[in-house]
Parts: structure tokens; C-alpha cells; sequence
């Protein structure tokens, strides 16, 4: 083997070994960030557990409402009594054109009725949207953060990554909530 080939398959090993070393990086900061967002979703999950427990307590959830109405302006659009998923695909579409995402696909899916505590006076329920796009790594992070702290209680549900030179190929399933307080409870 000559010295000119050696030189011109070892810069190629070279390269190729820096590039897996920088791509596993990416990969591994990628998935750091989507467990601390799936940590806070489980964190804003239990939250919202503790809540039920609370209106559980308290009895009929739309007295308290109507009795600390202020309170609560900013609670009816964070957890709606209809799913409006009109504003929550618009402020999806509004977060993918601030950080340059091109969105491909979008589907809503039907609603689900989540099990609460039969003394609860309120039906809760959740709906998938899910979401491909694809992205570089911190229009993902800025995009999944914008969508996941606006005024909708929203989660991240399952998130896959594809990677393709720079760019991620990303399949997002998001959820996003409803409750419907019952008003005729003794």
C-alpha cells in the first residue's frame, strides 16, 4: 500500500470516526433533553393527579370555580371545557414557523376518558396529536419547549428521532386536555 493511499483512507477512518464521536454526542444530548421533558411531564402529570384529589375533597368542582373565578381565568385555558384543538394545532404551527420547522404531517386523534376518582363531579379526557417534522437539534428543543410551556396543558407523550446528516426526522405525539365539570351534584 503506498504511502498516498494510507494517508488518503486513514484521514478518511479519521473523519469517519469524528463524525459517529460527534453524531453520538448529538444523540446523547438529544435524548438528555427528551427525558427531562418527559420527567417534567410526568412531574405536571402528578400535579394534575394531586388536583383531582383536591376537587375530589372539595365536592363540586364548578361551585369552586364560580366562587374563585379570578383564580381561574388562566385555568380555563390551560385545561378547557372543549378540546379547541383549532388553537392548540395553531400555536403547533405558530412554534414550527418561529423555529423554521417544517411540518409534514399532523394527525388528531379521537378523544380518550381518563379514569378519575368516582367522587370526582368532573369527566376527563385527553386526545393524541401527533406531529412529523423535521428539525436540527435546537429548533427541536426550542420547538418541543414552545409547545409544551404555552397556555395549553399539553404533554409529550412518544417522541422518535431519525437522524439524516444534520438534520432529525422527528414522529411527536403530543397530549392535550379537557375537563367537563358535572354541575348537577348534590
Amino acid at each position: 500500500m503506498s504511502r498516498k493511499n494510507f494517508l488518503i483512507f486513514g484521514t478518511a477512518g479519521l473523519f469517519l470516526i469524528c463524525a459517529v464521536i460527534f453524531l453520538t454526542s448529538l444523540y446523547q444530548t438529544t435524548r438528555a433533553e427528551i427525558l427531562r421533558m418527559q420527567t417534567e411531564t410526568q412531574r405536571l402529570e402528578l400535579e394534575t393527579a394531586e388536583l383531582k384529589k383536591y376537587f375530589a375533597k372539595a365536592g363540586n368542582a364548578e361551585k369552586f370555580f364560580e366562587l374563585n373565578e379570578e383564580n381561574f381565568i388562566s385555568v380555563r385555558e390551560f385545561l378547557p371545557a372543549t378540546f379547541e384543538q383549532e388553537k392548540f394545532t395553531d400555536s403547533i404551527y405558530r412554534a414550527a414557523n418561529k423555529n423554521n420547522i417544517s411540518i409534514s404531517a399532523l394527525q388528531i386523534e379521537e378523544p380518550l376518558q381518563l379514569e378519575v376518582s368516582e367522587n370526582f363531579a368532573g369527566n376527563f379526557f385527553k386526545q393524541s396529536i401527533r406531529v412529523q417534522f423535521a428539525a436540527e437539534y435546537v429548533q427541536l428543543l426550542n420547538f418541543l419547549r414552545e409547545v409544551l410551556d404555552g397556555k395549553r396543558f399539553a404533554t409529550l407523550g412518544k417522541i422518535s428521532i431519525s437522524a439524516e446528516d444534520e438534520i432529525l426526522n422527528c414522529d411527536a405525539e403530543f397530549f392535550i386536555y379537557t375537563a367537563k365539570l358535572v354541575t348537577n351534584i348534590e
